[in-house]
Protein backbone atom coordinates (compact mmCIF):
# COMPACT_ATOMS: atom_id res chain seq x y z
CA UNK A 1 0.00 0.00 0.00
CA UNK A 2 2.82 2.17 0.98
CA UNK A 3 4.42 1.89 -1.83
CA UNK A 4 1.68 2.24 -4.34
CA UNK A 5 1.54 5.42 -2.46
CA UNK A 6 4.84 6.54 -3.07
CA UNK A 7 4.80 5.87 -6.50
CA UNK A 8 1.75 7.77 -7.41
CA UNK A 9 3.09 10.59 -5.24
CA UNK A 10 6.40 10.74 -7.44
CA UNK A 11 3.76 10.02 -10.62
CA UNK A 12 1.99 13.36 -9.64
CA UNK A 13 5.73 15.22 -9.13
CA UNK A 14 7.30 14.40 -12.28
CA UNK A 15 4.09 15.41 -14.05
CA UNK A 16 4.10 18.41 -12.31
CA UNK A 17 7.58 19.31 -13.61
CA UNK A 18 6.91 17.78 -16.74
CA UNK A 19 3.74 20.44 -16.53
CA UNK A 20 5.70 23.66 -15.38
CA UNK A 21 8.71 22.68 -17.94
CA UNK A 22 6.20 23.02 -20.91
CA UNK A 23 4.50 26.23 -19.44
CA UNK A 24 8.07 27.80 -19.05
CA UNK A 25 8.63 27.05 -22.52
CA UNK A 26 5.06 28.04 -24.02
CA UNK A 27 5.67 31.51 -21.31
CA UNK A 28 9.67 31.60 -23.23
CA UNK A 29 7.79 32.16 -26.75
CA UNK A 30 5.29 34.56 -25.62
CA UNK A 31 8.66 36.66 -24.47
CA UNK A 32 9.99 36.72 -27.49
CA UNK A 33 6.64 38.51 -28.81
CA UNK A 34 7.15 42.15 -29.15
CA UNK A 35 4.96 45.11 -31.29
CA UNK A 36 5.99 48.43 -32.72
CA UNK A 37 3.18 50.77 -33.26
CA UNK A 38 3.54 52.91 -36.39
CA UNK A 39 0.46 54.68 -36.34
CA UNK A 40 -2.91 53.80 -34.77
CA UNK A 41 -4.91 56.70 -34.85
CA UNK A 42 -8.73 58.36 -35.91
CA UNK A 43 -8.88 59.47 -39.67
CA UNK A 44 -11.48 62.17 -40.59
CA UNK A 45 -13.10 59.66 -43.00
CA UNK A 46 -14.49 58.01 -39.49
CA UNK A 47 -11.80 55.26 -39.64
CA UNK A 48 -9.57 53.84 -37.07
CA UNK A 49 -6.12 53.23 -38.56
CA UNK A 50 -4.16 50.25 -37.30
CA UNK A 51 -0.51 50.40 -38.85
CA UNK A 52 1.70 48.10 -36.24
CA UNK A 53 4.89 45.77 -37.01
CA UNK A 54 4.47 42.61 -35.11
CA UNK A 55 8.14 40.99 -34.54
CA UNK A 56 8.69 37.26 -33.29
CA UNK A 57 12.52 37.15 -32.11
CA UNK A 58 13.39 33.83 -32.58
CA UNK A 59 10.30 32.40 -31.17
CA UNK A 60 9.77 28.85 -30.57
CA UNK A 61 7.17 27.44 -32.46
CA UNK A 62 7.03 23.49 -32.16
CA UNK A 63 5.72 21.34 -34.99
CA UNK A 64 2.18 20.54 -33.58
CA UNK A 65 1.50 24.24 -32.30
CA UNK A 66 -0.53 27.15 -33.40
CA UNK A 67 0.32 30.29 -31.95
CA UNK A 68 -2.34 33.04 -32.53
CA UNK A 69 -2.02 36.90 -32.51
CA UNK A 70 -4.76 38.78 -32.34
CA UNK A 71 -5.08 43.17 -32.45
CA UNK A 72 -7.61 44.19 -30.48
CA UNK A 73 -9.47 47.36 -29.61
CA UNK A 74 -10.75 47.85 -26.07
CA UNK A 75 -12.50 50.54 -23.98
CA UNK A 76 -14.44 50.24 -20.81
CA UNK A 77 -17.27 48.24 -22.10
CA UNK A 78 -16.92 47.06 -25.48
CA UNK A 79 -14.20 45.88 -27.70
CA UNK A 80 -13.63 44.88 -31.39
CA UNK A 81 -10.96 42.29 -32.78
CA UNK A 82 -9.38 42.70 -35.68
CA UNK A 83 -8.69 39.70 -38.05
CA UNK A 84 -5.67 37.62 -36.25
CA UNK A 85 -2.33 36.29 -37.59
CA UNK A 86 -1.83 32.61 -37.64
CA UNK A 87 1.79 31.28 -36.79
CA UNK A 88 1.62 27.55 -37.65
CA UNK A 89 4.22 25.10 -37.05
CA UNK A 90 5.26 22.11 -39.18
CA UNK A 91 2.83 19.79 -38.74
CA UNK A 92 0.34 22.03 -37.86
CA UNK A 93 0.54 23.91 -40.87
CA UNK A 94 -0.94 20.74 -42.76
CA UNK A 95 -4.05 20.24 -40.40
CA UNK A 96 -4.96 23.86 -40.64
CA UNK A 97 -5.03 23.63 -44.26
CA UNK A 98 -6.55 20.41 -44.39
CA UNK A 99 -9.21 21.60 -41.09
CA UNK A 100 -10.02 24.66 -43.79
CA UNK A 101 -10.60 22.33 -46.39
CA UNK A 102 -12.79 19.66 -45.35
CA UNK A 103 -14.92 22.87 -43.40
CA UNK A 104 -15.42 24.95 -46.84
CA UNK A 105 -15.05 27.96 -44.41
CA UNK A 106 -13.44 30.75 -45.67
CA UNK A 107 -10.13 31.68 -44.16
CA UNK A 108 -10.36 35.16 -42.33
CA UNK A 109 -7.06 35.73 -40.64
CA UNK A 110 -4.60 38.71 -41.74
CA UNK A 111 -2.01 36.57 -42.66
CA UNK A 112 -0.82 33.18 -42.17
CA UNK A 113 2.15 31.88 -41.39
CA UNK A 114 4.15 28.57 -41.80
CA UNK A 115 7.07 28.43 -39.64
CA UNK A 116 8.89 25.86 -41.66
CA UNK A 117 11.76 26.09 -38.88
CA UNK A 118 11.08 25.64 -35.12
CA UNK A 119 12.91 28.79 -33.99
CA UNK A 120 11.34 32.19 -35.86
CA UNK A 121 12.61 35.13 -36.22
CA UNK A 122 10.71 37.55 -38.60
CA UNK A 123 8.42 40.83 -38.76
CA UNK A 124 4.95 40.60 -39.88
CA UNK A 125 3.35 44.01 -41.35
CA UNK A 126 -0.08 44.87 -39.93
CA UNK A 127 -2.47 47.22 -41.26
CA UNK A 128 -5.84 47.48 -41.24
CA UNK A 129 -9.32 49.87 -40.36
CA UNK A 130 -12.43 49.58 -38.67
CA UNK A 131 -15.16 51.87 -38.61
CA UNK A 132 -15.25 54.30 -35.95
CA UNK A 133 -18.00 54.23 -32.76
CA UNK A 134 -17.58 57.28 -29.84
CA UNK A 135 -16.55 54.15 -27.03
CA UNK A 136 -13.36 53.84 -29.72
CA UNK A 137 -12.71 57.85 -28.39
CA UNK A 138 -10.95 56.61 -24.84
CA UNK A 139 -9.68 52.53 -25.76
CA UNK A 140 -6.54 50.98 -26.49
CA UNK A 141 -5.16 48.57 -28.86
CA UNK A 142 -3.72 45.30 -27.04
CA UNK A 143 -2.55 42.26 -29.05
CA UNK A 144 -3.71 38.88 -27.62
CA UNK A 145 -0.97 36.61 -27.70
CA UNK A 146 -2.96 33.04 -27.47
CA UNK A 147 -0.63 29.77 -27.95
CA UNK A 148 -2.93 27.27 -26.97
CA UNK A 149 -6.29 27.83 -27.69
CA UNK A 150 -6.93 28.79 -24.14
CA UNK A 151 -8.88 31.63 -24.19
CA UNK A 152 -7.07 33.50 -21.44
CA UNK A 153 -6.26 30.90 -18.99
CA UNK A 154 -3.15 29.50 -18.00
CA UNK A 155 0.72 30.37 -19.44
CA UNK A 156 0.15 30.21 -22.70
CA UNK A 157 -1.93 33.63 -23.07
CA UNK A 158 -0.86 36.89 -22.91
CA UNK A 159 -1.93 40.28 -23.85
CA UNK A 160 0.66 43.34 -24.72
CA UNK A 161 -0.27 46.89 -24.81
CA UNK A 162 0.45 48.33 -28.15
CA UNK A 163 -0.83 52.05 -28.13
CA UNK A 164 -2.68 53.12 -24.83
CA UNK A 165 -6.08 55.60 -26.35
CA UNK A 166 -6.35 56.22 -29.84
CA UNK A 167 -5.44 60.14 -31.34
CA UNK A 168 -7.01 61.85 -33.89
CA UNK A 169 -4.93 61.40 -36.87
CA UNK A 170 -1.98 64.28 -37.23
CA UNK A 171 -2.13 66.60 -39.93
CA UNK A 172 -1.18 65.89 -43.51
CA UNK A 173 -1.25 68.22 -46.25
CA UNK A 174 -2.77 66.81 -49.43
CA UNK A 175 0.16 67.91 -52.37
CA UNK A 176 2.31 66.93 -55.02
CA UNK A 177 6.01 68.38 -53.95
CA UNK A 178 7.97 70.50 -57.21
CA UNK A 179 11.72 69.13 -56.78
CA UNK A 180 14.92 70.14 -58.87
CA UNK A 181 18.10 68.02 -59.10
CA UNK A 182 21.31 69.23 -59.71
CA UNK A 183 22.68 68.47 -62.90
CA UNK A 184 26.33 67.27 -61.64
CA UNK A 185 29.66 68.40 -64.43
CA UNK A 186 31.33 65.56 -66.16
CA UNK A 187 34.64 64.30 -65.05
CA UNK A 188 36.73 65.29 -67.89
CA UNK A 189 39.50 62.33 -66.17
CA UNK A 190 37.65 59.48 -63.88
CA UNK A 191 40.61 59.37 -61.07
CA UNK A 192 39.75 56.72 -58.57
CA UNK A 193 42.06 55.39 -56.05
CA UNK A 194 41.71 52.17 -52.95
CA UNK A 195 43.40 52.80 -50.08
CA UNK A 196 44.11 50.82 -46.89
CA UNK A 197 46.47 49.70 -44.34
CA UNK A 198 47.45 45.87 -43.18
CA UNK A 199 49.80 44.92 -40.06
CA UNK A 200 52.32 42.56 -41.13
CA UNK A 201 54.26 41.07 -38.57
CA UNK A 202 58.13 40.82 -39.03
CA UNK A 203 60.48 38.87 -37.22
CA UNK A 204 62.33 41.05 -34.52
CA UNK A 205 64.78 43.17 -36.64
CA UNK A 206 63.86 41.45 -39.73
CA UNK A 207 61.85 42.51 -43.23
CA UNK A 208 61.05 39.45 -44.87
CA UNK A 209 57.58 38.89 -45.88
CA UNK A 210 56.18 35.53 -44.49
CA UNK A 211 52.51 35.16 -45.40
CA UNK A 212 51.85 32.07 -42.88
CA UNK A 213 53.28 34.21 -39.68
CA UNK A 214 50.66 35.19 -37.45
CA UNK A 215 47.60 36.77 -39.80
CA UNK A 216 49.60 37.72 -42.22
CA UNK A 217 47.89 36.00 -44.71
CA UNK A 218 44.73 38.07 -43.64
CA UNK A 219 46.69 41.16 -43.80
CA UNK A 220 48.59 40.55 -46.87
CA UNK A 221 44.41 39.57 -48.17
CA UNK A 222 43.69 43.27 -48.24
CA UNK A 223 45.44 44.55 -50.95
CA UNK A 224 45.51 41.28 -52.40
CA UNK A 225 40.97 42.20 -52.64
CA UNK A 226 42.09 45.67 -53.40
CA UNK A 227 44.04 45.25 -56.54
CA UNK A 228 41.58 42.70 -57.78
CA UNK A 229 38.62 44.87 -57.24
CA UNK A 230 40.33 47.26 -59.64
CA UNK A 231 41.76 44.38 -61.78
CA UNK A 232 38.98 42.09 -62.56
CA UNK A 233 36.93 45.32 -64.21
CA UNK A 234 39.22 45.52 -67.83
CA UNK A 235 38.23 48.97 -68.32
CA UNK A 236 40.61 49.98 -65.99
CA UNK A 237 44.49 51.31 -65.58
CA UNK A 238 46.44 51.44 -63.04
CA UNK A 239 48.73 54.36 -62.76
CA UNK A 240 50.39 53.94 -59.40
CA UNK A 241 50.79 51.74 -56.10
CA UNK A 242 52.17 53.39 -52.90
CA UNK A 243 53.25 51.76 -50.16
CA UNK A 244 54.60 53.46 -46.68
CA UNK A 245 55.83 51.49 -43.71
CA UNK A 246 56.00 52.60 -40.43
CA UNK A 247 57.47 51.40 -36.96
CA UNK A 248 57.14 51.28 -32.82
CA UNK A 249 59.66 53.28 -31.32
CA UNK A 250 61.53 50.45 -30.05
CA UNK A 251 65.51 50.88 -30.43
CA UNK A 252 67.09 54.28 -31.68
CA UNK A 253 65.24 56.25 -34.43
CA UNK A 254 67.80 55.88 -37.03
CA UNK A 255 67.85 52.07 -36.55
CA UNK A 256 63.60 52.49 -37.30
CA UNK A 257 63.62 54.47 -39.80
CA UNK A 258 66.21 52.18 -41.78
CA UNK A 259 63.90 49.15 -40.66
CA UNK A 260 60.93 50.81 -42.34
CA UNK A 261 62.37 51.54 -45.32
CA UNK A 262 63.43 47.71 -45.79
CA UNK A 263 59.95 46.88 -45.12
CA UNK A 264 58.16 48.92 -47.21
CA UNK A 265 60.79 47.87 -50.21
CA UNK A 266 59.93 43.92 -49.29
CA UNK A 267 56.24 44.40 -49.52
CA UNK A 268 56.69 46.18 -52.58
CA UNK A 269 58.79 43.73 -54.09
CA UNK A 270 55.91 40.91 -52.77
CA UNK A 271 53.16 43.08 -54.45
CA UNK A 272 55.49 43.34 -57.76
CA UNK A 273 55.99 39.77 -57.75
CA UNK A 274 52.90 38.29 -56.90
CA UNK A 275 50.44 41.05 -58.45
CA UNK A 276 52.72 41.46 -62.25
CA UNK A 277 52.83 45.10 -61.14
CA UNK A 278 54.95 47.37 -63.28
CA UNK A 279 57.72 48.96 -61.60
CA UNK A 280 57.78 52.06 -62.70
CA UNK A 281 54.15 52.37 -60.70
CA UNK A 282 55.01 50.83 -57.70
CA UNK A 283 56.53 53.11 -55.27
CA UNK A 284 57.68 52.03 -51.17
CA UNK A 285 58.73 54.27 -48.59
CA UNK A 286 60.11 53.66 -44.90
CA UNK A 287 58.22 56.52 -42.43
CA UNK A 288 60.28 55.64 -39.55
CA UNK A 289 58.57 55.61 -35.83
CA UNK A 290 55.05 56.30 -36.10
CA UNK A 291 54.90 59.03 -32.65
CA UNK A 292 51.52 60.65 -33.94
CA UNK A 293 49.43 57.30 -34.27
CA UNK A 294 50.93 56.87 -30.80
CA UNK A 295 49.56 59.73 -29.58
CA UNK A 296 46.33 58.92 -30.13
CA UNK A 297 46.76 55.79 -29.57
CA UNK A 298 47.46 57.02 -25.37
CA UNK A 299 44.41 59.50 -25.55
CA UNK A 300 41.85 57.11 -26.34
CA UNK A 301 43.53 54.40 -24.17
CA UNK A 302 41.21 54.71 -20.53
CA UNK A 303 43.55 51.92 -18.67
CA UNK A 304 46.85 53.38 -19.01
CA UNK A 305 48.77 54.54 -15.85
CA UNK A 306 50.23 58.54 -15.52
CA UNK A 307 48.64 58.97 -19.12
CA UNK A 308 48.96 62.99 -18.54
CA UNK A 309 52.85 62.40 -17.70
CA UNK A 310 52.86 59.99 -20.88
CA UNK A 311 51.24 62.53 -23.33
CA UNK A 312 53.30 65.00 -21.69
CA UNK A 313 56.54 63.81 -23.32
CA UNK A 314 55.14 62.44 -25.94
CA UNK A 315 54.00 66.08 -27.43
CA UNK A 316 57.37 67.23 -26.36
CA UNK A 317 59.88 69.17 -28.87
CA UNK A 318 62.54 66.69 -27.39
CA UNK A 319 64.56 64.39 -29.57
CA UNK A 320 62.78 61.04 -30.25
CA UNK A 321 65.27 58.92 -28.68
CA UNK A 322 65.15 61.01 -25.82
CA UNK A 323 61.53 60.79 -25.51
CA UNK A 324 61.92 57.05 -25.40
CA UNK A 325 64.31 57.25 -22.46
CA UNK A 326 61.76 59.73 -20.86
CA UNK A 327 58.87 56.90 -21.35
CA UNK A 328 60.89 53.90 -19.92
CA UNK A 329 61.31 55.87 -16.65
CA UNK A 330 57.63 57.07 -15.98
CA UNK A 331 56.58 54.78 -12.93
CA UNK A 332 59.43 52.16 -13.29
CA UNK A 333 58.70 51.62 -16.77
CA UNK A 334 54.91 50.50 -16.17
CA UNK A 335 53.62 52.65 -18.53
CA UNK A 336 56.33 51.56 -21.27
CA UNK A 337 55.72 48.02 -20.86
CA UNK A 338 51.71 48.44 -21.37
CA UNK A 339 52.19 49.99 -24.51
CA UNK A 340 55.02 47.90 -25.67
CA UNK A 341 52.46 45.16 -25.31
CA UNK A 342 49.02 46.50 -25.99
CA UNK A 343 49.89 49.56 -28.26
CA UNK A 344 53.20 49.39 -30.17
CA UNK A 345 52.14 46.31 -32.40
CA UNK A 346 49.36 48.36 -34.05
CA UNK A 347 51.67 50.74 -34.86
CA UNK A 348 53.90 48.63 -36.95
CA UNK A 349 51.38 48.88 -40.21
CA UNK A 350 51.96 49.40 -43.95
CA UNK A 351 49.54 51.88 -46.18
CA UNK A 352 49.00 51.05 -49.49
CA UNK A 353 46.81 53.17 -51.95
CA UNK A 354 46.31 51.96 -55.55
CA UNK A 355 45.85 55.18 -58.04
CA UNK A 356 43.84 54.10 -61.03
CA UNK A 357 41.69 55.85 -63.78
CA UNK A 358 37.86 54.81 -65.42
CA UNK A 359 36.80 55.68 -68.98
CA UNK A 360 33.30 57.08 -69.09
CA UNK A 361 30.82 54.41 -69.41
CA UNK A 362 27.49 54.11 -71.53
CA UNK A 363 24.14 53.70 -69.50
CA UNK A 364 24.01 50.08 -70.11
CA UNK A 365 27.90 49.38 -68.53
CA UNK A 366 26.54 51.87 -65.80
CA UNK A 367 24.08 50.38 -64.90
CA UNK A 368 25.97 47.36 -64.66
CA UNK A 369 28.92 48.68 -62.25
CA UNK A 370 25.70 50.37 -60.01
CA UNK A 371 25.48 47.00 -58.83
CA UNK A 372 28.98 45.97 -58.37
CA UNK A 373 31.57 48.73 -58.50
CA UNK A 374 29.36 52.12 -58.08
CA UNK A 375 32.53 54.27 -57.09
CA UNK A 376 33.82 53.40 -61.02
CA UNK A 377 30.61 55.82 -61.95
CA UNK A 378 30.81 59.91 -61.95
CA UNK A 379 28.23 61.75 -60.42
CA UNK A 380 27.15 62.68 -64.10
CA UNK A 381 26.81 58.79 -65.23
CA UNK A 382 24.86 58.10 -62.10
CA UNK A 383 22.33 61.04 -63.27
CA UNK A 384 22.28 59.90 -66.23
CA UNK A 385 21.22 56.71 -65.03
CA UNK A 386 18.34 57.58 -62.60
CA UNK A 387 16.81 59.57 -65.59
CA UNK A 388 16.29 56.15 -67.48
CA UNK A 389 13.20 55.70 -64.97
CA UNK A 390 10.58 57.70 -63.95
CA UNK A 391 10.92 60.24 -61.71
CA UNK A 392 10.30 59.54 -57.89
CA UNK A 393 10.17 56.25 -58.39
CA UNK A 394 11.98 53.40 -56.18
CA UNK A 395 14.98 53.02 -58.78
CA UNK A 396 15.23 56.30 -59.62
CA UNK A 397 15.43 57.59 -56.04
CA UNK A 398 17.66 54.38 -55.16
CA UNK A 399 20.17 55.67 -57.74
CA UNK A 400 20.30 59.10 -55.54
CA UNK A 401 20.70 57.07 -53.24
CA UNK A 402 23.64 55.17 -53.74
CA UNK A 403 25.63 57.98 -55.45
CA UNK A 404 25.77 59.95 -51.76
CA UNK A 405 27.46 56.51 -50.93
CA UNK A 406 29.86 56.59 -53.67
CA UNK A 407 30.42 60.55 -52.90
CA UNK A 408 29.51 60.79 -49.38
CA UNK A 409 31.73 64.61 -49.32
CA UNK A 410 30.06 66.17 -52.11
CA UNK A 411 27.54 68.41 -52.04
CA UNK A 412 25.87 67.34 -55.24
CA UNK A 413 25.38 64.03 -54.38
CA UNK A 414 23.86 64.89 -51.00
CA UNK A 415 21.56 67.53 -51.94
CA UNK A 416 20.06 65.11 -54.75
CA UNK A 417 20.23 62.53 -52.10
CA UNK A 418 18.22 64.67 -50.25
CA UNK A 419 15.63 65.55 -52.69
CA UNK A 420 15.30 61.49 -53.49
CA UNK A 421 14.59 61.23 -49.95
CA UNK A 422 11.58 63.99 -50.18
CA UNK A 423 10.09 61.87 -53.20
CA UNK A 424 10.59 58.44 -51.13
CA UNK A 425 8.94 60.30 -48.29
CA UNK A 426 11.85 59.97 -46.00
CA UNK A 427 12.06 63.66 -44.62
CA UNK A 428 13.88 63.01 -41.62
CA UNK A 429 16.31 61.97 -43.30
CA UNK A 430 16.44 64.21 -45.77
CA UNK A 431 16.43 67.14 -43.26
CA UNK A 432 19.58 65.37 -41.62
CA UNK A 433 21.35 66.52 -45.06
CA UNK A 434 19.76 69.38 -45.92
CA UNK A 435 20.49 71.38 -42.40
CA UNK A 436 23.76 70.90 -43.50
CA UNK A 437 23.14 73.17 -46.03
CA UNK A 438 20.78 75.88 -44.99
CA UNK A 439 22.79 78.65 -46.17
CA UNK A 440 23.31 77.52 -49.84
CA UNK A 441 20.66 78.84 -52.13
CA UNK A 442 20.97 74.81 -53.73
CA UNK A 443 19.20 73.48 -50.86
CA UNK A 444 16.40 76.24 -50.09
CA UNK A 445 13.64 74.46 -51.88
CA UNK A 446 14.28 71.20 -50.85
CA UNK A 447 14.45 72.41 -47.17
CA UNK A 448 10.75 74.22 -47.92
CA UNK A 449 9.42 70.72 -48.65
CA UNK A 450 11.10 69.70 -45.73
CA UNK A 451 8.93 72.39 -43.33
CA UNK A 452 5.73 71.69 -45.60
CA UNK A 453 5.51 67.95 -44.70
CA UNK A 454 6.69 68.27 -41.25
CA UNK A 455 3.82 71.24 -41.27
CA UNK A 456 5.81 73.81 -40.09
CA UNK A 457 4.42 76.74 -42.36
CA UNK A 458 6.62 79.95 -41.16
CA UNK A 459 9.89 78.26 -42.10
CA UNK A 460 8.68 76.62 -45.52
CA UNK A 461 7.71 79.98 -46.57
CA UNK A 462 10.94 81.65 -45.34
CA UNK A 463 13.05 79.27 -47.42
CA UNK A 464 10.90 78.93 -50.39
CA UNK A 465 10.73 82.70 -50.91
CA UNK A 466 14.44 82.85 -50.89
CA UNK A 467 14.50 80.15 -52.99
CA UNK A 468 12.25 82.09 -55.52
CA UNK A 469 13.60 85.24 -55.78
CA UNK A 470 17.06 83.23 -56.61
CA UNK A 471 14.89 81.93 -59.46
CA UNK A 472 13.38 78.65 -58.61
CA UNK A 473 10.66 77.86 -60.87
CA UNK A 474 9.97 74.67 -58.65
CA UNK A 475 9.77 77.30 -55.43
CA UNK A 476 7.16 79.40 -56.81
CA UNK A 477 4.92 75.73 -57.38
CA UNK A 478 5.55 74.63 -53.96
CA UNK A 479 4.36 78.22 -52.67
CA UNK A 480 1.47 78.19 -54.34
CA UNK A 481 0.81 74.89 -52.94
CA UNK A 482 1.66 76.35 -49.12
CA UNK A 483 -1.42 78.08 -49.41
CA UNK A 484 -3.41 75.86 -49.95
CA UNK A 485 -2.17 73.41 -47.23
CA UNK A 486 -2.74 76.49 -44.71
CA UNK A 487 -6.45 76.24 -46.01
CA UNK A 488 -6.32 72.38 -45.74
CA UNK A 489 -5.01 73.16 -42.68
CA UNK A 490 -7.54 75.58 -40.90
CA UNK A 491 -9.82 72.81 -41.55
CA UNK A 492 -8.51 70.03 -40.06
CA UNK A 493 -8.17 72.20 -37.04
CA UNK A 494 -11.94 72.82 -36.91
CA UNK A 495 -12.65 69.12 -37.38
CA UNK A 496 -10.24 67.68 -34.99
CA UNK A 497 -11.67 70.52 -32.25
CA UNK A 498 -15.34 69.70 -33.18
CA UNK A 499 -14.27 65.80 -32.85
CA UNK A 500 -12.72 66.36 -28.93
CA UNK A 501 -15.48 68.90 -28.28
CA UNK A 502 -17.94 64.95 -28.19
Amino acid sequence: MKSGYRKSTIAILLFGLFALSIYGQNNNVLNHITAKKNNVNISKGGNVLIDIDILLNGADISSNRQLVLTPVIKGANNRVELPPVVVNGKKRARLYKRSLSLSGKRDNSYSVINANKKTLSTKIPYKTSVSYEPWMKKASVYLIEDLCGCGGAGEEYATLLIANGIDYAAFKGDFAPSVNFIIPQKEEIKKRDESGDAYIIFETAKWNILPELDNNSRELGKIRNSLQYVREESTTQITSVSIKAYASPEASYDLNLNLSEKRANALSDYVRNLYNIPAGILTAKGMGEAWSDLERAVSADSRIEHKSEVLRIIRSSSAYDEKERQLKGIAGGGPWNYMLHNLFPRLRRSDYRIEYTVPHYSVEKGKELLKSKPNMLSLEEMYQIAYTYEEGSRPFNDVFLQAVKSFPDDKIANLNAATANILAGNIPEAKEILVQYESDPDAWNSLGLVYMYQNNFQQAQYYLEKARDRGVNSAKENLRSLEKIKEQYKTYLRDKAEFEYK
